[in-house]
């Protein structure tokens, strides 16, 4: 992703009005992609925009700037468990 641009709207409105360079028809086509690497238990190696596009994919959100979009980013070093969500870990890929 350039500078200042979201590597990835998921809906459309909800992204700072200074980043109009937004690729919906990439957008919709990685979308869809990913989606049927899921159902289909197919692999999917996401690298930088990619696993944003996983994320999403997945149902997941995308804050362009986590200290704004994110109330536990306020508090400092608050950390907590994480655990991979429904199938990921049984589609490998997690390893």
């Amino acid at each position: 992703a350039r500078r200042g641009r979201p590597a990835l709207c998921p809906r459309p409105g909800r992204v700072h009005p200074s980043d109009a360079a937004v690729d919906h028809e990439k957008d919709s086509i990685e979308l869809l992609l990913a989606r049927r690497c899921i159902e289909r238990n197919g692999p999917f190696l996401g690298i930088c925009r990619g696993s944003q596009v996983l994320n999403v994919a997945c149902g997941g959100s995308l804050y362009q700037d986590v200290g704004h979009g994110h109330a536990s980013t306020r508090r400092r070093r608050r950390m907590h468990a994480s655990q991979p969500a429904g199938g990921l870990a049984r589609t490998g890929l997690l390893f």
